[in-house]
């Protein structure tokens, strides 16, 4: 006998019916599981800028976002972007085309697979790809083409650190940060200070020379952190792990 009252309705049905209603709630049930876990454990995403050229691809011909109007100065926007700042004015970012991945002659750009439960076991570290939800006043001062509501740069400077950058390299706390994921002509001549607020972190594209990024619009809230890019999954070509 049936022991539920679902089961005693599909017994009623005939045997046909049976087996439509068991295809539709076990695709039903599968959907669920996706998204679910596409919500809370593995989201996938697409490149939206130049600014981590050629570490990640992002499609076509169009360009980053454009130079911003202003650097975050000291007093100026909310606590989330209140930086530290020599008085000179850093270099314009300047523009940078995409590269990205060709696959059977189609231009892609690349896509990634983002953990979003690693930062509920452990901190960030320096150096991780990380998704996260810039400030608000990114858009305002990187106009151009920057329409996207994540992005994606590397972690450089953690809570309660100061960064310097002295002609386009980095010092942390007065050490020079090795950074081979930089390639040579993608580096900028850019000067300035900045010291992290506790519970924020500061991102840079590895495209310097192409990337409005935390020098410009301050550090990022730590719940604005989304996840680390473990994987590159798309296009086949550029299957990696990071």
């Amino acid at each position: 006998m049936p022991r539920n009252p679902l089961d005693r309705l599909l017994q009623r049905l005939p045997r046909r019916a049976r087996a439509i209603v068991d295809w539709v709630v076990g695709i039903a049930i599968a959907v669920a599981i996706v998204l679910a876990l596409r919500a809370w454990v593995v989201t996938p995403y697409a490149i939206p800028t130049a600014s981590m050229e050629p570490t990640l691809h992002c499609a076509g011909t169009s360009q980053s976002a454009a130079p911003p109007k202003s650097s975050v100065q000291p007093g100026q926007g909310s606590t989330a972007t209140t930086t530290e700042t020599t008085p000179s004015q850093p270099a314009p970012v300047s523009p940078s085309r995409c590269e990205g991945g060709t696959f059977l002659g189609i231009h892609f750009s690349d896509r990634v697979l983002v953990s979003r439960l690693s930062y509920d076991f452990r901190s960030p570290h320096r150096g991780d790809i990380i998704v996260f939800k810039p400030p608000e006043e990114a858009k305002k001062i990187c106009g151009g083409s920057f329409n996207t509501s994540v992005l994606v740069k590397r972690l450089i400077g953690l809570p309660g650190e100061t960064l310097t950058e002295s002609n386009g390299f980095i010092y942390i706390n007065g050490k020079e940060l090795s950074e081979p994921y930089v390639k040579p002509g993608r580096r900028d001549d850019r000067s300035g200070t900045w010291i992290v607020p506790k519970g924020y972190y500061f991102f840079m594209g590895d495209n310097r020379i192409g990337s409005c990024d935390s020098r410009n619009w301050g550090p990022v809230a730590r719940d604005d952190l989304i996840g680390p890019v473990f994987m590159t999954y798309w296009p086949p070509n550029r299957i990696s792990f990071h």
